[in-house]
């Protein structure tokens, strides 16, 4: 039995969950939301980097890549809501890879791995 239990304790610390990417549909949201909180809790900031994920947890730090642009932003929210989209990123994020004029378009993620 201290077999067992020595294999699962070393199991379960040294997990480290698979890097994911994909190539998903993004919108931008602005100023127009600024100070209103997030899902986790802090107040939202057009000129931050931050994104919006259904399901990554919040914290989880992605690079999102169009074109020769990339940029590093950190989930905070949830959404988008509407369908067919994968991320909503703050307009700093956007402005950075060069869609804030398009409004949507195709980015690819990478989760990043926990510092």
């Amino acid at each position: 039995m201290n077999k067992l239990c020595a294999f699962v304790v070393a199991a379960c610390t040294t997990f480290i969950p698979p890097v994911s990417a994909a190539t998903v549909t993004s919108s931008w949201y602005g100023a127009a939301w600024n100070g209103r909180p997030t899902a986790s809790g802090e107040i939202f900031h057009h000129r931050k980097m931050t994104v919006a994920h259904r399901t990554l947890p919040l914290g989880t730090r992605v690079l999102i890549t169009h074109g020769k642009h990339k940029v590093i932003a950190r989930v905070n929210d949830r959404g988008p809501y509407v369908r067919g989209r994968g991320l909503d990123v703050s307009q700093a994020v956007a402005r950075r890879l060069g869609f804030q004029h398009k409004g949507l378009t195709r980015v690819h993620v990478k989760v990043l791995p926990k510092r």
